[in-house]
């Protein structure tokens, strides 16, 4: 006898697959079956006769006892558990390789160095404040501004905020 379900069933035999079959009493085949997929799949059984002809020969007769479409239900559980069997490599490498690196990198006490804030510092810069040509804050800018004036020739904004920046240029290097 033998029962086939071949590829969503694993099917093992517990006892021989060949039995004498007697009148009386009973003959048992008893298999294992472990569902490989979920779905609807069937499953095979059937019977194998050897008959014996009048002339001595053997003659082999198979004998379909059942056939049987069989629903495979899987459980969360399981099917956590198969796609884990199935797929170890993939979940080694970008899962428990990194995790380990990391546990074993947190036990050591190995960190990435961190910058020091002297690497981190910003330039500050700031723009040179534009003032009209009437509101000169240093005495520089004034006497350039007279003078200006005093020759005939406009003093425009550009001229007024390069002399500015450079009188408070000046003013910082002497009160350090």
């Amino acid at each position: 006898m033998r029962l086939s379900g071949d590829p969503y069933f694993d099917i093992k035999g517990l006892n021989d697959e060949e039995q004498l079959v007697t009148e009386k009493g009973y003959t048992e085949w008893s298999f294992t079956v472990l569902p490989l997929k979920k779905g609807h799949w069937p499953l095979h059984l059937l019977i194998t006769a050897i008959i014996r002809t009048p002339f001595g020969t053997e003659k082999v007769k198979d004998y379909p006892v059942k056939d049987e479409i069989v629903e495979v239900q899987v459980t969360a559980f399981n099917a956590a558990l198969f796609f884990v069997g199935d797929n170890w490599q993939w979940l080694a490498t970008a899962v428990v390789i990194p995790l380990g690196i990391w546990l074993w990198k947190q036990r050591t006490g190995t960190k990435k160095r961190k910058r020091s804030p002297a690497a981190h510092h910003s330039v500050k810069t700031s723009s040179p404040t534009i003032h009209p040509i009437r509101s000169a804050s240093s005495p520089t800018a004034e006497r350039k501004r007279a003078k200006g004036s005093a020759l005939g020739t406009p003093v425009g904004l550009d001229q007024t905020a390069r002399v500015e920046r450079e009188s408070s240029e000046r003013d910082e290097k002497s009160s350090t």
